[in-house]
């Protein structure tokens, strides 16, 4: 009897794994990296319920789905809330799943063969923002309907993995955030008041054309601007998941911390040419070649037509240790096969073509205490000639950046951790003085061409600003299946001298001369932020997709000298609200 109840028990196991295993409906398309599944897999990871994953994010649906799986035939080392989240997030992705649910509930169509299957849809989104304190109220929104076509080509999709995954994204919608600038269709500043800093990356891009005035006459900050967004990704998976191809324009985060110092998350997409390769199984290797963007702005476009490489090799020899090696190159415009192909150390090509380029290069360390805590470092070298070790920190011919931190694994908790870190970024760094290129026809900009690490106006290394650092503490955790909960306290200083991705040296030759000392070289923009957000999944109770997220975020904002005194009447309290909804979509 009791061996007959065992074979019972391993054929539904076996049974349950077989189901699993069916296939999504895009099943190489990329989980975007505000998806919560995230935290899961990151939790999982310092708990050593599953291997460890590259550094180089997003991951594959196929990536995210076979952790989960395995995290599941580790069951009892999980809460049953943890179970839960995994085993509907593995419902939710199933394609037979959703064919079942009608359009009301899915927001999309289906179709199969036996070489293709298609789901094509919409979704919706709405970001909006508040901002309020004793002199003024500010308001952003951006509001989309998208549209996609996504699926799988391949042979026997019932059967297989596909050949390639496609997803084609595009949104319209109406945008208005106060204090961004257009002239004309144009977008001129950043600057915005509605967000919180440093957490708003614009949705929209290229042109915004004016509801209000349409042959678009008019400059400031006002009325709402008709906007379009655009993410199409094409990947594959080869040799068994050994190497992995997609041509895309999405976010990403390359690096160990929450603010990569590589590739920020937080950057805007553009496109690029990705390939993932597993050498080894202790060994990753992602290379990609993009295109920055400028938003279309014709009158800068000549002086920012800018390729990017950009190269990270994770090793990880045992269990505790982790070891990265970064490379990136922005580079003008032109058919450089060299930092075109993945397997060319774009630091020594550059040596054998002429120094047009900027290039970036850094190591990563990580030590884990398996089960509790991961550890982790990031250093960065930009324009680099230190004389001393106190040379490093006074000279501003040394730019660089570091981040340093550790990951807990918070006890008690649902996937639960509490992330310390501390980031720097010294003054012009990923910056770059105008070069002269000449294969770029433009006498008006004196064949310069300027080469930082900027796309669309903002830094795609950090979300931080040259001459900046950082102090984060913050707490991600699941409070239900459909819960999620996150706390945090930022303690954000931005100087003046050198603190512009859009304002880089005029020359390297005058920085011999330049100094630099922090909090003392220049006005200082201080804050100190306190932020709780939660998300909700609203699926259980209105039988409709609809995620919602609400943070608010207590900003003090003030200003020192030189001499780190308090600016008179710079201070002030600030509250930002920050509502987001998404009805269908994933």
């Amino acid at each position: 009897m009791r061996n007959q109840r065992q074979k019972i028990a391993l054929l539904i196991v076996v049974l349950s794994f077989f189901l699993l295993q069916t296939i999504t409906s895009a099943e190489f398309l990329s989980v975007p990296l505000t998806d919560p599944i995230y935290q899961v897999l990151e939790s999982a990871q310092i708990r050593g319920l599953i291997d460890r994953l590259p550094s180089s994010k997003p991951y594959s649906n196929h990536t995210v789905e076979n952790s989960l799986r395995d995290l599941l035939r580790k069951k009892d080392n999980l809460s049953t809330i943890e179970i839960q989240i995994v085993e509907n997030y593995l419902e939710d992705h199933n394609i037979e799943t959703k064919k079942e649910q009608n359009i009301f509930q899915s927001g999309a169509i289906y179709t199969d063969s036996k070489n293709l299957s298609t789901e094509m849809g919409a979704w919706i989104s709405s970001n909006n923002g508040f901002s309020f304190n004793s002199d003024e109220y500010n308001f952003g929104t951006e509001d989309f309907l998208n549209l996609y076509l996504r699926g799988n080509m391949g042979n026997n999709l019932e059967e297989e993995l596909p050949i390639l995954s496609y997803g084609f994204d595009m949104g319209f919608g109406a945008v208005s955030i106060a204090g961004q600038e257009y002239s004309g269709a144009k977008l001129i500043t950043l600057d915005q008041t509605a967000f919180a800093p440093y957490t708003f990356t614009a949705e929209w891009e290229g042109y915004s054309y004016s509801l209000l005035d349409p042959f678009n006459n008019v400059t400031g900050d006002e009325g709402l601007y008709i906007s379009f967004t655009m993410d199409p990704e094409i990947p594959t998976s080869l040799f068994d998941d050994h190497l992995n191809i997609s041509f895309s324009r999405i976010q990403r985060n390359w690096g160990l911390g929450e603010d990569s110092l590589l590739l920020s998350g937080q950057a805007p997409p553009f496109v690029s040419l990705n390939i993932q390769a597993k050498i080894f199984p202790w060994m990753d290797y992602s290379f990609l070649v993009g295109e920055l963007e400028n938003y279309g702005d014709a009158s800068a476009s000549s002086t920012l037509q800018n390729m990017v490489t950009i190269k990270n090799i994770d090793l990880r020899p045992t269990d505790w240790l982790y070891l990265g090696v970064h490379e990136a190159v922005v580079w003008p415009k032109r058919m450089e096969l060299g930092y075109m192909n993945p397997l060319v150390f774009s630091s020594l090509y550059q040596g054998q073509i002429g120094d047009y380029d900027n290039i970036i290069g850094g190591l990563s360390a990580g030590l884990s205490v398996p089960r509790y805590i991961d550890f982790y470092g990031t250093f960065m070298i930009d324009e680099f000639s230190p004389t001393s070790f106190a040379d490093m920190f006074e000279r501003v011919r040394n730019l660089f950046s570091f981040q340093a931190g550790a990951k807990v694994q918070i006890p008690g908790t649902n996937f639960g951790t509490l992330t310390l870190q501390y980031s720097k970024i010294e003054p012009y760094t990923y910056t770059h003085p105008a070069t002269d290129v000449p294969w770029i026809d433009s006498s008006a900009i004196d064949y310069k061409v300027y080469q930082s690490f900027v796309s669309n106006g903002y830094g795609i290394c950090s979300k931080l600003d040259p001459n900046s650092d950082e102090l984060l503490v913050k707490i991600d955790t699941y409070i239900t299946p459909d819960i999620t909960l996150t706390g945090s306290y930022q303690m954000l200083r931005h100087g003046e001298f050198g603190g512009d991705y859009n304002d880089p040296l005029d020359d390297y030759s005058d920085v011999e001369s330049l100094e630099k000392d922090f909090l003392h070289d220049g006005n200082y923009d201080w804050y100190h932020m306190f932020t709780i957000g939660t998300g909700v999944d609203c699926a259980p109770i209105f039988l409709l997709p609809i995620k919602i997220y609400i943070s608010d975020t207590l900003v003090n904002f003030f200003q020192t000298d030189i001499e780190v005194q308090l600016i008179d009447g710079t201070e002030q309290i600030t509250n930002y609200v920050t509502v987001k909804v998404q009805v269908w979509g994933e």
